[in-house]
């Protein structure tokens, strides 16, 4: 027996469709079983995304879950946020393309806060792969422990996480016990909440939670606006996250506003890898502080810029980055 994974996208599943589906997903305790699920696009609604959360706060064995584009708004949001208190199997949630708002992310944000979790101390130079190689692989195997136990050998733990763009494996993670117990602690890796009109308030909030949490590395909040004041609320996340990798910000903002901020928290941060800032309305000048943040920083190794209005004279800022920071690899800047 293996784990194997369930494709449902586009089948407009509806309520009673779901509710048997979810039925099956909560009698699954512990493994093997459905490890990877894939519900985007089939019209939830509230009533079907509540289902699905109530089927995670039992299900032992599903890591990754896709739940795009299916109407899921506030008030269901929070039967999601129950079920990831729970939950310490899940790593990777899509919930892009909803309507959570502000009120869904401040009810996700008491999951992520996470308080006194377990710390993840990553172990080597690298903690991710890159973009193009785990497209290529669609099966990474991502040794991670559940629990909030400190773990010697991270061999004795192996999960199967189906991974696409954007989704982290960790290769290898020692976890040491911070005064949690196993019911605090969320094992969430990967969040989506791209397209969610997610304004400054929720932003604000996922921003706090984002400073306690120890578990979330790769974070997607792009086409949500909330402008300067979200932004210097994201810096000040970026300057305490722990655990942060990718993280996508872009369509977030408008005529750069708040990229002064971001590229100051930069400065410092020594977790973030690969950044994402298209659509942003950056210019020449929001070039140039991203430019000088570079010249401290030797960890974010891949910066995207498309669609930023960036001229000659950005381009040149930048060009001055690659002579001295043999760091960073990948620098994109196509696009109006």
């Amino acid at each position: 027996l293996v784990n194997w994974s369930l494709n449902l996208a586009h089948n407009r599943l509806g309520v009673s469709g779901t509710k048997i589906l979810a039925q099956a997903i909560g009698s699954i305790k512990s493994g093997p079983g459905i490890f990877s699920i894939d519900l985007s696009w089939n019209r939830l609604g509230g009533v079907g995304s509540i289902y699905i959360a109530t089927a995670l706060q039992t299900n032992g064995t599903v890591v990754s879950l896709n739940l795009r584009h299916n109407n899921i708004d506030e008030t269901s949001s929070k039967s999601m946020t129950e079920a990831l208190k729970v939950n310490h199997v899940l790593k990777s949630i899509n919930l892009s393309q909803n309507k959570l708002g502000d009120q869904g992310a401040i009810a996700l944000s008491d999951a992520i806060r996470c308080i006194n979790c377990a710390q993840r101390e990553v172990l080597g130079n690298e903690t991710l792969e890159s973009r193009s190689e785990m497209a290529e692989n669609n099966l990474n195997l991502a040794k991670i422990h559940s629990g909030c136990i400190s773990m010697k050998d991270v061999t004795e733990s192996e999960v199967l996480l189906q991974c696409s763009p954007g989704e982290i494996p960790l290769e290898h993670a020692k976890i040491s016990v911070c005064g949690a117990q196993a019911s605090e602690c969320l094992s969430l890796v990967s969040l989506n909440l791209s397209g969610n009109q997610i304004g400054k308030c929720g932003i604000q909030a996922l921003a706090k939670a984002l400073k306690l949490n120890h578990s979330i590395q790769d974070l997607n909040i792009s086409r949500n606006l909330f402008e300067g004041e979200g932004a210097a609320q994201m810096a000040e996340a970026i300057q305490d996250t722990r655990a942060l990798v990718i993280l996508n910000m872009e369509w977030c903002l408008s005529e750069g506003m708040g990229v002064a901020n971001i590229a100051t928290a930069l400065e410092t941060n020594e977790t973030i890898q690969k950044l994402y800032l298209g659509g942003n309305g950056i210019q020449d000048k929001g070039a140039h502080f991203l430019a000088n943040m570079l010249k401290t920083n030797r960890t974010l190794n891949h910066l995207n810029l498309k669609c930023n209005r960036i001229g000659d004279i950005g381009a040149n800022y930048f060009s001055e980055v690659f002579a001295s920071n043999s760091t960073f690899k990948n620098l994109t800047l196509w696009g109006e």
